[in-house]
């Protein structure tokens, strides 16, 4: 059983606008078109707020018409849309005489007495009268509370938790950031409301990235949405993004809807989003006005991805619709500590069975490669026949043969194949198959170079009677280490999950090798290092060492578990003395970061193999 929802946001409805009018009525339309052609129905639809411009009372008639026809598009009823303020739906005017912002822990706590209407909210007044009157005898909008009203929606066997959250109360200018409050008191009498519903899928809702929060209660709203939910939706910065990531109370994703009108000068966007068997697939959109005026699939957002769309595992085992499967783990905060990562493949009986699956995976990204390759050339006939020249049968231009006895080859008869190739092509001044030698290059040099070494398969352990892991940087991740420049100190590099079929798996966003080599301070900066790596919660960083590696080492286990594993390279030492102090000190980084893949980077790849690399380098960059 699946769901799906509409994520838009800031509206700015004004006065009268034909540009505004061209864009939302657009949207209208699309939504009916995706609906009825596409069948892409929503089954909900959420506003991240900016409804208005000013917060007057008299922009929200424009709103009232445009919701109205846009649940009408969706097929939906009122119930199924929610909507939360924004900077925009705050009247400036009223905001007169009132705090700026709060100034301690204390002040919040009393400011957010819950008995009371807040002393900001007739700031937000004239939405406030708009969301009464629009969603009567539905819901009505809290004047004592940031929070709510939660809800428990039920749509084609998905129980949906929805949490709206109220982040404009204390916005006044252009300078709201850090200044802003939800209030830990209003949030926790919400969140223990959330938890009472039995739901398959906790939603909350809000305008602003939690770093606009301030300071002194940022770091709890954090912990507590990301204990307690598992998809956060936001609006404001007017761009599309979507994360996935660790708080310290657990997993959650984070989905940003881009403005829905900014003025046809600037990007207009917006996304759906399919929950289905615990996972969560992006369908991002975007205006625009030409040849005629529609909202298209928005290829910007991944643009390398197969059908620009994007599919997220719901942390925790969640976001099965009808009940999580026996077994599934509850989503409460520190799970991720407890989910256990991929047990290593044991010595002995189990050892023939683990080589060849690896075998077989090994097997599927070569034919996986092989195909890319004969991709490449099938749409480059240039290329094809500068290749099918130096092969054996000359006249043979088959592509698949010719894919056929490349990857046969030795690596140092492959290299010279694709230096005269290039070669040819370059003096011919055919530009086009050039780069198309170089992009069969980028494919088949690491496979032959890792094809003609013996290597390890069974990497993820630790040999017994040795105190580093073997890896063999060719083994993992040649091509990029060629690119980087092995004859430097410093590697950095990104990659892509399985690119091209070839190396296998998702790889290191950042690998660095110590400036000068290992020393005293290494073991710290790489505590440094990996914490931004892994892009833990900036709130650990005031805590100690052990909380942080307690954040970072949850981080690493959540990258596991969705297929990145993060990646320690180094040069050992053939000093003894230096090398057994390198020894007892990955020794101690392995034992504090068990799921850090530490990868030896051999000598024999500095060695006696670095003059080929750097011939082949303009083939690989």
């Amino acid at each position: 059983m699946s769901l799906s929802w509409l994520h838009i946001s800031d509206f700015h409805f004004t006065g009268p606008s034909y540009d505004r009018e061209v864009v939302l009525r657009s949207l209208v339309e699309s939504v009916r078109w995706f609906r009825d052609n596409d069948g892409r129905k929503p089954d909900l639809i959420f506003a991240t707020g900016d409804v208005a411009h000013s917060g007057k009372a008299k922009e929200y008639a424009a709103a009232t018409t445009f919701f109205d026809a846009l649940i009408d598009a969706a097929g939906i009823d009122k119930r199924h849309l929610f909507v939360v303020p924004g900077n925009h739906d705050v009247d400036r005017d009223e905001g007169f005489g009132l705090d700026r912002t709060l100034e301690s822990r204390e002040v919040a706590d009393k400011y957010f007495n819950l008995n009371s209407p807040t002393k900001h909210s007739h700031k937000v007044r004239s939405f406030a009268n708009w969301y009464n009157a629009y969603f009567e005898n539905l819901r009505r909008f809290p004047e004592n509370s940031t929070c709510g009203p939660v809800e428990r929606v039920e749509v084609k066997g998905c129980k949906i938790g929805v949490l709206p959250l109220n982040s404009a109360l204390f916005c006044c200018g252009d300078d709201d950031h850090e200044k802003l409050w939800l209030g830990r008191r209003p949030l926790e009498v919400a969140v223990a409301a959330l938890s009472e519903h039995d739901t398959d899928l906790k939603i909350a809702l809000v305008h602003h990235p939690l770093d606009w929060l301030h300071c002194i209660e940022k770091a709890n709203i954090k912990a507590s949405l990301s204990k307690s939910v598992d998809v956060l939706l936001r609006g404001h910065l007017h761009d599309t993004d979507v994360e996935s990531s660790v708080g310290i109370g657990g997993p959650i994703i984070n989905l940003t809807a881009g403005a829905a009108y900014q003025t046809r000068k600037y990007p207009n966007r917006a996304m759906y989003v399919t929950l289905e068997d615990g996972c969560l697939t992006v369908f991002p959109i975007r205006y625009v006005d030409g040849p005629e005026e529609a909202w298209v699939l928005d290829t910007a957002l991944f643009p390398r991805l197969p059908g620009h769309v994007k599919t997220f595992e719901v942390p925790g085992g969640r976001g099965r619709c009808g009940g999580s499967p026996a077994g599934a783990v509850p989503h409460r905060g520190g799970d991720i500590d407890e989910a256990p990562a991929p047990p290593p493949v044991e010595l002995g009986k189990d050892e023939s069975a683990a080589v060849q699956q690896l075998r077989e995976d090994a097997q599927a990204r070569f034919g996986k490669l092989k195909q890319a390759i004969v991709a490449a050339l099938d749409v480059d006939d240039a290329a094809l026949k500068a290749l099918a020249a130096l092969f054996p049968t000359p006249d043979n231009e088959d592509s698949t043969t010719v894919v056929e006895w490349l990857v046969s080859l030795d690596f140092l008869v492959g290299k010279e194949v694709l230096l005269m190739a290039h070669a040819a092509l370059k003096s011919a001044r055919n530009a086009v198959g050039a780069a198309t030698i170089i992009k069969v290059s980028r494919l088949l040099i690491p496979w032959l170079y890792v094809s003609g070494h013996e290597i390890d398969p069974v990497w993820e352990r630790v040999v017994p009677g040795q105190t580093l892991l073997p890896i063999r940087a060719g083994s993992v991740t040649f091509a990029e280490i060629v690119m980087a420049g092995l004859d430097r100190r410093e590697v950095n590099w990104e990659t892509l999950a399985d690119p091209d079929g070839f190396p296998g798996g998702a790889h290191a966003r950042t690998i660095r090798q110590p400036e000068g080599g290992m020393t005293d301070t290494t073991e710290a900066n790489l505590r440094d290092d990996l914490f931004g790596i892994v892009k833990a919660p900036w709130e650990a960083a005031l805590l100690g060492d052990t909380e942080k590696d307690d954040a970072i080492l949850r981080q690493l286990r959540f990258f596991l578990m969705q297929g990145i594993r993060v990646y320690l390279t180094f040069l050992v030492p053939k000093n003894s003395a230096a090398r057994t102090r390198a020894v007892a000190m990955l020794d101690r980084i392995r034992a504090r970061y068990p799921v850090l893949a530490i990868i030896d980077l051999d000598w024999e790849l500095r060695g006696e193999h670095q003059d080929f690399f750097n011939e082949i380098r303009h083939l690989m960059l």
